[in-house]
């Protein structure tokens, strides 16, 4: 499995990055930042993707977004167990 923190997926393209669109399901304005909770349109059958997007960004429930994920911050975790992989040593960073 696969994990990344909802302030690691980022709106909109990004050079050197693979992006998704993502469909809009909920949106929380919380003031300082949005989260906006959606499903990939490529997979919707995948888990729900959040993002964590500045207080500015309010989309509309069923609109697509496009975003990409910091993938250098992704964390892999075990199926059956759930725990974490541990990432090779030179892969960690300082």
């Amino acid at each position: 499995m696969l994990g990344i923190r909802p302030e690691d997926i980022h709106a909109g393209d990004a050079p050197g990055r693979i992006g998704f669109d993502l469909v809009v399901t909920a949106v929380e304005a919380l003031g300082p930042e949005t989260i906006l909770t959606g499903t990939m349109a490529a997979a919707p059958q995948l888990a729900p993707v959040r993002v964590r997007l500045g207080r500015a960004a309010i989309p509309h429930l069923g609109e697509t977004v496009r975003v990409h994920a910091d993938l250098s911050q992704a964390h892999l975790f075990d199926a059956q167990s759930e725990a974490v992989i541990p990432r090779p040593a030179s892969a960690v960073r300082a």
